[in-house]
């Protein structure tokens, strides 16, 4: 058995065996990476070419930084200014910083700076292999439009000015029309007006393009390329990010989103105030009008009674009491009112949790004024997780249960106040009836006097302290302080940070190295032929290979023994003496055969046989494979008139009328001859083939017999009584496995 090799692969080294052997690594080496460098250096200048184009192709892009530090609202320093804040409840409570990143990163306040910088439309010029985007250099710009459907969004429509007044608009290859600028026009697309801002003829190797973009879309884009995150765990100082192809686009976006976040926290802020501001007009309103309606009361019951003077020093001194014990009780219900309305709003309030205003006066309890101050700065914070947050989510949840369990406190706080104060108007009572009752001796108009003069201080008492409250209520919403400060402004890297050339042609070096590893690596996986020596053996291992004969490097049909000492020649002699070694005694009679056509199997005949005829041995060739001689072709010679055919069918009946010499010293051969039909019904003529074979016997030392493939005709096995040894070609690459098990 031999294994010709027409792929060069050398097998005197140890192959990979899944048994007792070893790795080799050289020929490893060899088989999937320095036989076939050219398909590595083919696929690397391939993916690195495309990789090039594709680089040339991406838009660069730029990283746009801004630092916002985030205080944690204002101090309490003790001053009655901080009291007065902290007794209405107005000031700002200490900042969750993670929530002011949910707010910055939010839908609805990405959409704002959208809407509010036209970001949905998109100005770029289209080059010859990129694109590049322009911003407010670009010489046209958009006053306003309406799609009329909105499968248009993502339409590019082409602007090619015609002259200073008039452009042409296109869609792909389809003209729209000729339109003028700073005026409305309407095609199938929708309702538009373009505007002339600069230049058109800036770039006139570049087509000018306007893209209509889908705004909840692009709000997306920019909510994927927006990061806000802690520069330092243990600063509250944010850095926000934002990656855009146009540096003055991206810092525009930073500064606005800035911008409109204060004016959110400052709403938030200014909320509690207004309430109570709110609160104080009305109040007002209501006192105003009661007071007038009592200086008239009193102006006309003195003009009515003719009343100069009010009383004497001793009248005045019950009558004081009288008015401070009065306004005592009066002060105390209207405290009773406060906290009753207090109870009223938490009542009405459900699940929605208004912003309650504590009462008004040092009376009123501080620890009531904390737990409030707890609750309105919790109801703010679950309003900025409403934002970002569904009511379902659990941080939502958590926040709405520590907001019912403030209400019932502050519910609990407000009840026993009430019992106290009720405790102390009571009080109040008893000491106003004594003093009443000792001016009942007063003169009945005198009295009644009194009882309005005092009515009319209790109430221009309670208007000027409304007025008061209010102005310092106005003065602390002009102050209201941010919760942030911008510490680095928006700015541009100078150098585009994508797309990273490195990295790409990194990836395309490695796709150009590994994918012809990798299509290697599956041929071989899925290859179904002989590849080694040792993997005949395992299918075969009852049968020696006798011989490795290497790939011609030489194109034709030519016999490579008579050639010197080449390479091939010296494995042709080698195993000549193979076969010496392992044959009998007596005749040599050899059979060469395959288990398909095209694998060397005529080449390794005609070789042998010169092999044996060099060494002055007589030899013969057969030329029996009888669908497709080639023996001939091989010699230099012609088929011939005479031959087998003509041997078996009789027209030759002397096997050495048959027999022809070729160029070769002490090398015969016997053609095929003439085609014809029912070869197998000649060759299973037996006297015929004793007589040949015995003829041949007697006058020559070795034959050679070249016969059809054992895979595909079953000639060979006919001539099995008359052959010494069978030599079985194996090529390569070629030969496959399932022929050699069967």
């Amino acid at each position: 058995m031999t294994i010709e090799n027409y792929k060069g692969l050398r097998f005197d080294g140890r192959l990979f065996d899944l048994g007792n052997r070893d790795i080799d690594y050289r020929g490893l080496l060899n088989k999937y990476f320095l036989s076939k460098w050219y398909y590595y250096a083919l696929s690397f200048m391939v993916c690195v070419g495309l990789t090039y184009l594709y680089v040339r192709t991406i838009e660069p892009t730029y990283a746009i930084t801004s630092k916002l530090l985030i205080t944690e609202g204002e101090r309490d320093t003790g001053s009655p200014e901080d009291w007065l804040k902290r007794s209405l409840n107005f000031s700002a409570s200490p900042d969750n910083v993670y929530n002011e990143i949910q707010v910055l990163t939010s839908f609805a306040l990405v959409k704002q700076v959208v809407d509010f910088l036209n970001l949905d439309i998109n100005y770029y010029w289209q080059e010859k292999y990129s694109r590049r985007t322009g911003y407010t250099n670009f010489p046209i710009s958009v006053s306003s439009y309406k799609l009329s459907s909105p499968w248009y969004y993502g339409t590019s429509f082409q602007v090619i000015p015609m002259n200073g007044e008039q452009f042409q608009m296109k869609v792909g290859e389809d003209v729209l029309g000729t339109y003028n600028f700073d005026e409305e026009f309407s095609n199938n697309f929708g309702d538009f007006c373009f505007q002339l801002q600069g230049n058109p003829y800036l770039h006139p190797e570049s087509g000018m393009f306007v893209e209509f973009l889908n705004p909840p879309a692009i709000t997306e884009s920019y909510l994927y390329r927006l990061y806000v995150g802690f520069i330092d765990i243990k600063s509250t100082t944010l850095e926000i990010y934002l990656e855009d192809a146009v540096p003055a686009r991206g810092i525009d976006f930073l500064e606005n989103l800035i911008i409109r976040y204060h004016q959110i926290k400052n709403q938030e802020n200014n909320r509690v105030a207004n309430n109570t501001l709110q609160f104080i007009d009305e109040r007002l309103v209501d006192i105003g009008r009661d007071l007038r309606s009592i200086e008239y009361s009193v102006e006309s019951y003195k003009l009515n009674n003719s009343i100069a003077s009010e009383s004497t020093s001793d009248l005045q001194i019950l009558l004081e009491s009288a008015n401070r014990l009065d306004r005592e009780k009066e002060n105390y219900e209207v405290q009773l009112n406060i906290l009753e309305s207090m109870k009223q709003k938490l009542n009405m309030s459900g699940d929605n949790f208004e912003l309650i205003t504590v009462g008004n006066g040092a009376s009123t309890d501080i620890k009531i004024q904390e737990i409030v101050k707890q609750y309105n700065d919790k109801v703010l914070a679950r309003r900025e997780l409403l934002v970002t947050s569904q009511a379902s989510h659990p941080v939502v949840q958590s926040a709405t249960q520590q907001l019912i369990s403030l209400r019932n406190t502050i519910y609990a706080a407000i009840d026993n106040m009430q019992n106290d104060l009720r405790l102390q108007v009571g009080n109040v009572n008893n000491q106003y009836n004594r003093s009443v009752s000792q001016l009942r001796s007063v003169p009945t108009k005198e009295r009644q006097l009194t009882d309005k003069a005092r009515e009319k201080a209790i109430v221009e008492d309670l208007y000027v302290y409304l007025l008061q409250k209010r102005e310092e209520t106005a003065l602390s919403l002009i102050g209201t302080a941010v919760n942030s400060i911008v510490i680095d402004p928006p700015r541009s890297t100078t150098q585009a940070v994508s797309p990273n050339k490195m990295k790409y042609y990194f990836g395309g070096s490695f796709f150009g190295l590994a994918l012809p590893f990798l299509l290697i690596s599956m041929v071989e996986i899925f290859k179904n032929s002989i590849e080694s020596e040792d993997q005949l053996k395992a299918l075969l291992p009852a049968h020696p290979v006798v011989g490795l004969i290497n790939k011609r490097r030489s194109k034709g049909k030519q016999i490579v023994v008579q050639k010197g000492r080449s390479l091939i020649s010296d494995r042709f002699r080698s195993l000549r003496t193979n076969l010496q070694f392992m044959a009998n005694d007596g005749d040599k009679c050899i059979m060469v055969t395959s288990s398909a056509s095209m694998e060397g199997k005529t080449f390794i005949a005609t070789n042998v046989a010169a092999s044996f005829a060099v060494k002055d041995e007589k030899t013969v060739i057969i030329d029996f494979d009888l669908r497709n001689p080639q023996v001939a072709n091989y010699l230099d010679t012609a088929n011939g008139d005479t031959g087998l055919s003509t041997f078996f069918s009789g027209e030759t009946p002397k096997v050495e009328d048959i027999i022809q010499s070729s160029n070769i010293k002490n090398l015969d051969y016997i053609a095929f001859g003439p085609a014809i039909d029912y070869h197998d019904e000649l060759v299973l003529n037996e006297q015929k083939l004793a007589k040949l074979f015995g003829y041949l016997k007697a006058n020559y030392d070795t034959i050679v017999v070249d016969t059809s493939p054992v895979g595909i005709i079953t000639d060979a096995i006919l001539l099995n009584k008359y052959i010494t040894q069978t030599l079985y070609v194996v090529r390569v690459g070629f030969t496959k496995k399932e022929m050699i098990e069967k």
